[in-house]
């Protein structure tokens, strides 16, 4: 999967740096490929930090991972890709807190 993942960015970052979504002669076709790329990420990420969504925490990690690993290869390309995801890479952020801290308490209630 990590090869797969590696794969693909390395394909988008071609992509974005040869047809940045600002430049007039980006056709439409690729024009779509960035939309279609964001949508993706927001989703996921979405869905994550969702409270009536109820992941399995092996399947959230592996989302956010893949989903930052991507956002990681993009803004490398195109500086200002992270920043529509900012808000949302904050509420991944308090999920995992969240997560983290509920997992710690119900660890310590087991122990003790």
């Amino acid at each position: 999967m990590l090869d797969a993942g590696k794969s693909l960015c390395s394909l988008l970052k071609m992509v974005f740096s040869a047809f940045p979504l600002e430049a007039a002669t980006t056709p439409q076709d690729i024009k779509l490929l960035h939309q279609r790329v964001q949508d993706l990420i927001q989703k996921n990420l979405a869905a994550v930090t969702t409270s009536q969504i109820s992941l399995e925490l092996s399947n959230a990690n592996s989302i956010i991972n893949f989903s930052l690993f991507v956002l990681n290869a993009l803004a490398e390309v195109q500086k200002n890709f992270i920043d529509p995801f900012i808000g949302l890479l904050f509420r991944v952020l308090q999920r995992l807190a969240r997560d983290m801290g509920s997992s710690a308490g119900s660890h310590i209630r087991q122990v003790c």
